[in-house]
């Protein structure tokens, strides 16, 4: 968890997204606020923190249809084998009828968002299915 001043913790939604920088590595952690514990005596607000994933990769889904990019999070799993993978995205942008593509320097991907994991607000924790590398 966090503990936060009371005027920080009104910015906070619970169910909302948060970034935290990961000291070690430089990366950033990617979370969900799951709880909010006013501490009157300190004028302090305890965030409990849910952590989604922490190596998050900033990715743009290009829709198969044509039109502009949505941006997402691609949240790596911890199997290797990719099967626990998946993607967070707006709302909006879930889902997709035509699926989306993703550009690696590995290559170009074809995925289709096919299940609702988690969601908050304004986002959606989503898996994938893979259906062809470009």
């Amino acid at each position: 968890g966090l503990i936060v001043d009371r005027v920080a913790a009104e910015g906070v939604l619970l169910n909302g997204l948060v970034a935290l920088r990961n000291h070690v590595t430089g990366g950033w952690i990617a979370g969900t606020v799951v709880r909010k514990l006013a501490r009157a005596e300190r004028g302090e607000v305890l965030l409990g923190v849910e952590v989604l994933s922490y190596r998050p990769i900033a990715v743009d889904l290009v829709p198969g249809s044509g039109g502009a990019a949505a941006h997402a999070l691609y949240l790596p799993g911890s199997d290797t084998n990719g099967k626990l993978d998946s993607l967070l995205v707006h709302p909006a942008d879930f889902p997709s009828d035509s699926g989306y593509a993703i550009k690696t320097v590995a290559g170009t991907y074809r995925v289709r968002l096919n299940r609702i994991i988690r969601k908050g607000p304004d986002w959606i924790k989503a898996r994938f299915e893979l259906e062809s590398k470009v």
